[in-house]
């Protein structure tokens, strides 16, 4: 069975027509402040479509009592039907006794409502897809698809949201994917995201120069994938620049100021090109210079130090930390496909 759920099943409206008060769905937003419902008739049946300005709209997302018998279908499919109906019009409480009473009588009902809630995820409509997705679970606790794809409905919210640099709601996603408890696969992923998530933190720390909280969000970053050759030798430049940060008057400093950087995968080179940029961005410029001169002699190949000379030779004072570069790199957080039955 194929049910084709409205993507804006949450979005139920009143409006007028006229001297019409009229109840409908939203289905489209047109621009120009305008969008198209779809109305309709007093039993709830859909009839027409208008098109009204959004400052017409009455109510947006209040539920109407629904005034059908309680649920007693013999018939799954009627049941089912009816479900569908109630859902699509927002009256999830109402829709659960339809659908309990349907999946009770034919327990391959709950794989069309998996598939329904599958094509609002694969549209971007995530929050009513997480919708179907937790109903189905509460009424089939064993259907573990229903689980694996609410955690992974959650992961591509959280990466929807991480893109427009809304990152504490995204950690708040990946986190919540992870508690699912779904697949290992699954598990991981949300990991790697919650690491990227804060790996992204970090890098906004250093550049206002918030050393000591980069370095907090870089550790975070680590012990959630520490397998991760990136997350490994940020750890190692957020070491060196809170080394800079907290220093003793060291013009130079020796291979054992970096040893623990070292160990997560920097070269010496690359530690005090970290540790050079580090005191051009708190204003030391006469030894960063040096540093990253130093930097450029012990590994001629590495272009970093060379650039961010060419950086401080161009500007007077404290540089723009948009432009220097310590070696850090962004993950890239990754959404997840949804599983089908």
């Amino acid at each position: 069975m194929n049910t084709e759920i409205n993507p804006k099943l949450l979005d139920v409206v009143e409006y007028r027509v006229g001297d019409h008060l009229l109840i409908g769905t939203v289905v489209e937003t047109l621009g120009g402040g305008m969008v198209l419902v779809e109305g309709s008739d007093e039993s709830g049946v859909a009839r027409h479509l208008d098109a009204i300005r959004s400052d017409e709209i009455i109510t947006l997302k209040v539920p109407r009592q629904s005034e059908q018998e309680s649920p007693g279908y013999p018939d799954a499919h009627q049941a089912f039907e009816q479900g569908v109906f109630l859902l699509q019009n927002a009256l999830v409480d109402e829709a659960r006794g339809y659908f309990s009473r349907a999946f009770a009588l034919d327990s391959r009902l709950a794989g069309a409502l998996l598939n329904s809630a599958n094509q609002l995820g694969e549209k971007g409509a995530l929050d009513a897809a997480m919708v179907v997705y937790a109903l189905i679970m509460e009424l089939q606790p064993g259907y573990e698809i229903a689980r694996e794809n609410l955690a992974r409905a959650h992961l591509n919210r959280g990466v929807a949201t991480a893109r427009i640099g809304a990152l504490d709601k995204a950690i708040l996603d990946f986190d919540k994917a992870m508690r699912l408890r779904p697949s290992p696969e699954t598990v991981n992923l949300a990991k790697k995201n919650i690491a990227a998530a804060y790996t992204k933190l970090g890098i906004d720390h250093v550049a206002i120069k918030r050393f000591e909280e980069a370095l907090h969000f870089f550790v975070v970053a680590f012990r959630l994938d520490p397998a991760d050759q990136v997350t490994a030798k940020n750890l190692g430049f957020a070491v060196v620049c809170s080394a800079a940060w907290n220093r003793p008057r060291i013009e130079l400093p020796s291979e054992g100021t970096f040893r623990e950087s070292f160990g997560l995968g920097l070269t010496y080179s690359e530690c005090l090109n970290a540790y050079g940029a580090t005191l051009a961005l708190l204003g030391d410029t006469s030894v960063a210079r040096r540093v990253l001169q130093r930097a450029m002699e012990i590994d001629p190949t590495n272009e970093l130090p060379q650039r961010n000379l060419a950086i401080l030779s161009l500007r007077e004072g404290i540089p723009d930390p948009r432009q220097l570069e310590l070696g850090l790199r962004t993950m890239q957080a990754d959404p997840a496909h949804l599983a089908t039955i």
